[in-house]
C-alpha cells in the first residue's frame, strides 16, 4: 500500500515493556493509521501488541531484525503493518 499524502501513519518505539494498553487501544480504534511501523527490543511484548493490532484489522506486511548492538545478544525488530482498505 502506498501512502498518497493525507493518510495517517505512525511510528512507535516503545520501551521493553511494550506499548501501554491505552496507546495500543487508541492506535487500534481511534487513530487508525493506514500504515504503522513498530520498532521493538522485546519479542514478547511485540507479539502481544501485534496480536491486539491484528485483531483490530491490521496486517503484518513485514518483520525485519536489526543488529544495532553488534557483539551482544540484543536485536531490535521492525514490524510493518498496514490497514487494508
Amino acid at each position: 500500500m502506498a501512502c498518497t499524502g493525507g493518510e495517517r501513519v505512525a511510528y512507535v518505539n516503545p520501551p521493553r515493556s511494550g506499548l501501554e494498553a491505552p496507546v495500543t487501544a487508541a492506535l487500534a480504534t481511534e487513530l487508525r493509521p493506514v500504515r504503522l511501523a513498530y520498532l521493538s527490543c522485546s519479542a514478547g511484548t511485540l507479539a502481544r501488541d501485534l496480536s491486539v493490532l491484528e485483531a483490530a484489522g491490521y496486517r503484518v506486511t513485514g518483520i525485519e531484525p536489526y543488529d544495532f548492538f553488534p557483539l551482544t545478544h540484543h536485536v531490535e525488530t521492525l514490524a510493518r503493518l498496514d490497514l487494508p482498505a
